[in-house]
């Protein structure tokens, strides 16, 4: 008996603690739910795992808060990098484009990518997954990114697996509208596709009917995402090839491949997320029909101009340029503008044309930018040499910074005003006297001045022998009146009232107090009446 109830506790025992563990693992099942992303480098970089801050910053700065927005999910994201070659011969004699010993042409580069991506895509594919994943590509990444979304759109997968996944690229060059191989797809009607010798194919564009969420961004004018309409604008082209050097390759600076380098355009990841975020930036997003999004980060400076300015900097000549850069900057980029139009469906391929603008178009609006940039640039001009609005605000915000004006109803102020008062009047370089009252006590008690008494300043020739008695006799005379304040003027301190010596009180006389007694012209007739008596 006492066996038989030993293993019934046993046996109950056993189904209690497999109920808690089965609950457990459910429980940790649910919370150990986050979110992967499969990140697919650019030209130059196959292995992006081993590059540090690479994966972190793809997450930092255009997953997290862009494409990712749930707390939960965002807190703890596996970070995947995709290998693959990322090469594009014959680009082998540009520094990185290509592994060591070996150079990929496009087409078999981007054929491996996609592979890679799909085999790493598979276990989140199934219905029973409840993986949130981010399909992340950068420039031929984009492109691996597209093929993908091709293969997935024949998978007929489940509207539930669909919104599991997301996908986001940056400069990359597939986005229908802007993108470079969109751009130049009309050769394959020339050349035939894939081009031969390079084997380059420009198809698929990013499919945007697939049911998956994606969100492009690219920084203005990098011309592999958002590349010119119009071909035939000639500064546009220039300044699509100064873009290409100077902002396509920055996106995820810093990172272990270029501890120095910095984001495009002077941005930090600080001022880039204002940018990003669609409620604070509507200007920089647009949407397809479809319900994509694409997000132009606007361009602060010309790539054109940037690269000027770096030549004419490594040859010395920077300072003497930059006033002219200035100068023309503001009308370059009204006229550079004039190769793009971005006022069709975002997701609708729209390759290049021959034209240097849209023909139909706001001329009036064209010719008052071109009013107003000239203007801005006159004025950028001017501000190197100190002059225009921009310099004057400049001077303005430093005198501030100086603190403020002395105001005339303190005391300490008002003597200095005195005194500076007196340098403007005189204006020979001769340092004036500062011409103050104290507080003066009479025999039955002190007497408050309320404001800063008026005072001419006594010269040698009113300074009689006696100095002694002239000072008690300007003392009982100061006494008898009442002493009256004025604010000190222009007219009251001249240049025959200046004293070089101060007239002093002997130490023994009242409180060691000093001062320089200011008259009208009727009491220094009675001063002088005084000294002869």
């Amino acid at each position: 008996m006492r066996n038989q109830a030993r293993a019934l506790v046993l046996v109950v025992t056993s189904l209690l603690t497999a109920m808690c563990l089965g609950i457990v693992s459910a429980f940790m099942g649910a919370v150990a739910l986050g979110a992967t992303a499969l990140i697919v480098p650019g030209t130059g970089t196959p292995n992006a795992n081993v590059v540090s801050d690479y994966r972190e910053n793809v997450w930092n700065w255009y997953i997290d808060g862009v494409a990712c927005t749930d707390a939960v999910d965002c807190a703890d994201p596996d970070l995947v990098g995709i290998d693959y070659p990322a090469s594009f011969w014959p680009m082998s004699f540009l520094p990185d484009w290509c592994v060591a010993g070996r150079c990929e042409k496009w087409d078999v580069s981007v054929g491996e990518g996609t592979d890679n991506l799909i085999a790493a895509l598979a276990p989140f594919l199934d219905d029973t997954s409840t993986e949130n994943v981010f399909i992340f590509g950068y420039s031929q990444g984009g492109d691996v990114v597209a093929q993908t979304m091709e293969y997935l759109a024949g998978l007929n997968l489940s509207d539930d697996v669909k919104d599991r996944l997301k996908v986001v690229t940056i400069g990359g060059i597939e986005n229908p509208d802007g993108g470079l191989w969109q751009r130049l797809a009309w050769l394959r009607y020339l050349l035939g596709e894939p081009i031969p010798i390079l084997d380059l194919s420009f198809e698929p564009g990013m499919p945007v009917d697939t049911g998956i969420v994606s969100t492009t961004i690219g920084f203005e004018y990098d011309p592999v995402v958002y590349a010119p309409r119009y071909w035939g604008n000639l500064l546009a082209v220039l300044n699509m090839v100064a873009a290409f050097d100077t902002v396509h390759g920055y996106y995820l600076s810093p990172n272990g491949e270029d501890e120095s380098a910095v984001l495009p355009y002077g941005y930090t990841p600080g001022t880039l997320a204002p940018q990003l975020n669609c409620d604070l930036s509507p200007a920089n997003c647009r949407t397809d029909s479809y319900g994509n999004s694409y997000i132009m980060i606007p361009a602060t400076t010309l790539p054109l101009t940037d690269l000027v300015r770096s030549l004419t900097d490594s040859i010395g000549l920077g300072p003497l340029a930059k006033p002219f850069i200035d100068l023309v900057e503001p009308v370059l980029k009204v006229m550079v503008d004039l190769g793009f139009d971005w006022s069709g469906d975002p997701g609708v391929s729209r390759g290049s044309t021959i034209l240097p603008f849209k023909i139909f178009q706001n001329w009036i609006k064209v010719g008052v930018d071109l009013v107003v940039a000239a203007a801005e640039g006159v004025e950028a001009f001017l501000g190197n040499f100190g002059t225009g609005a921009a310099a004057t605000q400049q001077r303005i915000s430093e005198q501030d910074d100086l603190g403020p004006a002395p105001d005339p109803s303190t005391r300490e102020d008002a003597d200095r005003v005195v005194a500076r008062t007196a340098d403007d009047e005189r204006g020979d370089g001769v340092e004036a006297d500062a011409v103050t009252v104290d507080e003066t006590e009479s025999a039955g008690g002190a007497a408050e001045l309320d404001d800063v008494a008026t005072h001419d300043v006594v010269t040698d020739d009113q300074v009689p022998g006696d100095e002694d008695k002239r000072l008690d006799d300007d003392e009982d005379k100061a006494a008898e009146d009442d002493v009256t304040e004025e604010d000190v003027t222009e007219e009251d301190v001249t240049d025959d009232d200046v004293t070089e010596d101060e007239a002093t009180e002997d130490e023994a006389t009242e409180d060691e107090a000093t001062e320089d007694e200011a008259t009208s012209d009727s009491d220094a007739g009675e001063s002088d009446t005084a000294a002869a008596a």
